[in-house]
């Protein structure tokens, strides 16, 4: 017998502070925090899971936290960004509430539809006021917003 996969199960990231880690992930991105285990290499280190509100396989998101942890290198394989979809017709939702927990966003991929409205969204951008904070003067894309699902 032959196992296939059908993707990835979870990516696993390093990060600093534990509970700086949790904050975003949890209230920034409205992920579900899954399971909470320990790195078995190194027992006095968390192993964070983060995923959809089932934690279905795919959605896993893990971290090692190392509090005061160098900044990592940028090197030959690395990753050096990660990306979520979002539901159609919520990117100035989730600029706002980005904006909102301190973070930034960027939209890098966009339906036609949703293209149109991030184009709007950054000719109004273009007009704010300098210093003004990504998010602060942008209106709801889209209509309704699609707040995160808490599990």
């Amino acid at each position: 017998m032959t196992a296939t996969t059908q993707g990835l199960h979870q990516v696993t990231a390093i990060a600093g502070d534990p509970q700086k880690n949790i904050d975003f992930y949890i209230t920034g991105l409205g992920l579900r925090l899954v399971k909470k285990t320990v790195n078995f290499d190194d027992p006095g280190t968390y192993h964070l899971y983060y995923g959809d509100e089932s934690g279905r396989p795919g959605s896993l998101m893990t971290f090692f936290p190392w509090r005061g942890i160098q900044q990592g290198r940028i090197g030959a394989g690395q990753s050096t960004s990660t990306a979520f979809s979002v539901p159609a017709g919520s990117l100035g939702w989730w600029v706002d509430h980005f904006a909102s927990v301190g973070a930034e966003a960027r939209i890098t991929s966009t339906s036609s539809s949703e293209e149109e409205r991030a184009h709007r969204a950054r000719r109004r951008e273009d007009d704010r006021p300098h210093g003004e904070r990504p998010g602060d003067a942008r209106g709801r894309a889209g209509g309704q917003p699609h707040p995160p699902r808490r599990g």
